[in-house]
């Protein structure tokens, strides 16, 4: 198996007894890939995969016989692919919004429950674990990157090794008018304690979001205080 993501577009190779899971939205046509009715590992994260598209009708592409190519084109005008190869043993949580496909090869997926004071913080209390070996493969709006920093808005996170530990943080503002704009806002860091890869949609960091605000902005941000 081999898969070649790019820039809106990707392209997954199949050989002779591979099958790769795809979300119904990614791939065109009704004849040429079948219709997964029982989906696969049914009990993984039904909640979630259920709200996010990647459990009914999922679509199933098998290689029986010679190789196959499966082009795939995304919905967003500046869409990136990005494709994670996860070990034999080794668990990663995956945020299912940009799931769009996986192996067939992948040993389970489950949900892991978190009810601790840090969850809370991030308002984040169930995560979807997939256990290698196996490829997942991603879609976001905008490029997709392994990165070892620290810090992230943790919308941004795609995907972790599950070993790793992490807390929340206030972002620190730069400015005076970033300053006041976070006395009124519920923003949150999330910061890995520990050093590691994480897969992160490229998005500027919380701190530079905040640095200047422009007057739209400033303005939609307070009418949005009022809101009943």
């Amino acid at each position: 198996m081999e898969i070649l993501p790019g820039n809106n577009r990707a392209e997954v190779k199949l050989k002779k007894g591979d099958t790769y899971f795809f979300k119904p939205a990614i791939l065109k046509g009704f004849v040429d890939y079948d219709w997964r009715l029982i989906p696969p590992h049914w009990s993984g994260s039904p909640f979630l995969r259920i709200i996010h598209r990647n459990y009914f009708l999922i679509k199933e592409v098998s290689c029986v016989e010679s190789e196959k190519a499966i082009p795939l084109t995304g919905y967003y005008p500046r869409g990136s692919f990005y494709s994670l190869t996860v070990g034999h043993g080794e668990h990663y949580c995956v945020n299912i919004r940009n799931l769009v496909g996986f192996s067939g090869n992948i040993r389970s997926i489950h949900t892991h429950i978190k009810l601790q004071p840090v969850y809370w913080c991030l308002r984040e209390h169930f995560f979807s674990v997939f256990e290698g070996p196996g490829t997942i493969l991603f879609y976001s709006k905008s490029p997709i990157e392994p990165t070892e920093n620290h810090d992230f808005d943790a919308a941004r996170i795609l995907a972790f090794d599950i070993k790793r530990r992490f807390t929340v943080v206030a972002p620190q503002p730069r400015s005076a008018v970033s300053w006041m704009l976070n006395i009124f806002s519920d923003a949150i860091v999330w910061r890995f304690i520990d050093s590691g890869t994480t897969i992160a949609d490229s998005h500027i960091e919380p701190s530079e979001a905040f640095e200047k605000p422009s007057f739209s902005e400033l303005l939609s941000h307070f009418l949005g205080l009022f809101k009943f």
